[in-house]
Protein backbone atom coordinates (compact mmCIF):
# COMPACT_ATOMS: atom_id res chain seq x y z
CA UNK A 1 0.00 0.00 0.00
CA UNK A 2 1.25 3.76 -1.15
CA UNK A 3 2.03 6.32 1.44
CA UNK A 4 -1.10 9.06 0.50
CA UNK A 5 1.62 11.64 1.38
CA UNK A 6 3.90 10.39 -1.30
CA UNK A 7 1.25 10.15 -3.85
CA UNK A 8 0.14 13.51 -3.37
CA UNK A 9 3.51 14.94 -3.22
CA UNK A 10 4.08 13.51 -6.53
CA UNK A 11 0.68 15.17 -8.29
CA UNK A 12 1.77 18.42 -6.93
CA UNK A 13 5.67 17.84 -7.90
CA UNK A 14 4.48 17.04 -11.61
CA UNK A 15 1.60 19.98 -12.02
CA UNK A 16 4.74 22.40 -10.72
CA UNK A 17 6.68 21.07 -13.86
CA UNK A 18 4.21 21.12 -16.40
CA UNK A 19 3.30 24.84 -15.95
CA UNK A 20 5.24 27.61 -17.29
CA UNK A 21 7.07 29.53 -14.81
CA UNK A 22 5.03 32.36 -13.31
CA UNK A 23 2.14 29.90 -12.98
CA UNK A 24 0.42 30.77 -16.08
CA UNK A 25 -0.67 28.65 -18.33
CA UNK A 26 -0.93 31.40 -21.03
CA UNK A 27 2.33 31.54 -24.18
CA UNK A 28 2.84 35.62 -24.47
CA UNK A 29 1.08 37.09 -27.21
CA UNK A 30 2.94 37.74 -30.33
CA UNK A 31 2.85 39.24 -33.39
CA UNK A 32 3.42 39.13 -37.28
CA UNK A 33 5.54 41.14 -39.74
CA UNK A 34 4.97 40.84 -42.89
CA UNK A 35 7.69 42.07 -45.41
CA UNK A 36 7.86 41.92 -49.26
CA UNK A 37 9.04 43.87 -52.30
CA UNK A 38 8.47 43.90 -56.26
CA UNK A 39 10.51 42.09 -57.70
CA UNK A 40 11.33 40.07 -54.52
CA UNK A 41 14.87 38.86 -53.34
CA UNK A 42 15.67 42.35 -51.16
CA UNK A 43 17.61 42.18 -48.30
CA UNK A 44 15.61 43.02 -45.25
CA UNK A 45 16.42 45.20 -42.00
CA UNK A 46 14.31 45.59 -38.91
CA UNK A 47 15.19 47.88 -36.17
CA UNK A 48 19.30 48.31 -38.06
CA UNK A 49 20.14 44.72 -37.90
CA UNK A 50 20.21 42.50 -40.66
CA UNK A 51 17.77 39.73 -40.69
CA UNK A 52 19.33 37.35 -43.03
CA UNK A 53 16.28 37.33 -44.56
CA UNK A 54 15.08 38.69 -48.48
CA UNK A 55 11.50 39.38 -49.07
CA UNK A 56 9.37 37.83 -49.35
CA UNK A 57 9.80 36.91 -45.47
CA UNK A 58 7.39 36.83 -42.76
CA UNK A 59 8.76 37.19 -38.98
CA UNK A 60 6.67 36.15 -35.68
CA UNK A 61 7.89 39.14 -33.42
CA UNK A 62 7.30 40.69 -29.46
CA UNK A 63 4.83 43.54 -29.74
CA UNK A 64 6.22 47.01 -29.91
CA UNK A 65 7.90 49.70 -31.92
CA UNK A 66 9.47 48.60 -35.22
CA UNK A 67 11.23 50.38 -37.91
CA UNK A 68 11.96 48.60 -41.67
CA UNK A 69 14.05 49.12 -44.64
CA UNK A 70 15.05 46.82 -47.85
CA UNK A 71 17.58 47.11 -50.05
CA UNK A 72 18.57 44.71 -53.16
CA UNK A 73 22.15 45.01 -55.30
CA UNK A 74 20.35 43.88 -58.27
CA UNK A 75 19.83 46.36 -60.76
CA UNK A 76 16.59 47.12 -60.71
CA UNK A 77 15.95 45.47 -57.87
CA UNK A 78 13.34 46.67 -54.50
CA UNK A 79 14.59 49.52 -52.47
CA UNK A 80 12.96 51.05 -49.79
CA UNK A 81 16.22 52.64 -47.79
CA UNK A 82 13.76 55.05 -46.04
CA UNK A 83 12.54 52.70 -42.89
CA UNK A 84 9.27 51.82 -42.52
CA UNK A 85 8.25 53.05 -38.69
CA UNK A 86 4.84 51.57 -36.96
CA UNK A 87 4.17 50.00 -33.27
CA UNK A 88 2.59 46.04 -33.64
CA UNK A 89 0.28 44.96 -30.56
CA UNK A 90 0.08 41.43 -29.09
CA UNK A 91 -1.82 39.43 -31.73
CA UNK A 92 -1.84 42.11 -34.94
CA UNK A 93 0.05 41.80 -38.21
CA UNK A 94 1.66 44.22 -40.24
CA UNK A 95 2.69 44.15 -43.62
CA UNK A 96 5.02 45.55 -45.74
CA UNK A 97 4.97 46.18 -49.31
CA UNK A 98 8.26 48.02 -51.01
CA UNK A 99 7.69 48.56 -55.16
CA UNK A 100 9.38 51.50 -57.05
CA UNK A 101 12.06 52.15 -54.32
CA UNK A 102 8.38 53.65 -51.85
CA UNK A 103 6.55 51.71 -49.51
CA UNK A 104 2.91 50.89 -50.89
Amino acid sequence: MKNPNYCAMLAVLAVSLLMPPGGSSQMPALAKLIVRSRPPGAAILVKGQKTGQYTDAQFVVEPGSYWVSVSSSAPGGANCNNSQSFDLKAGSSQILMCAGGKWE
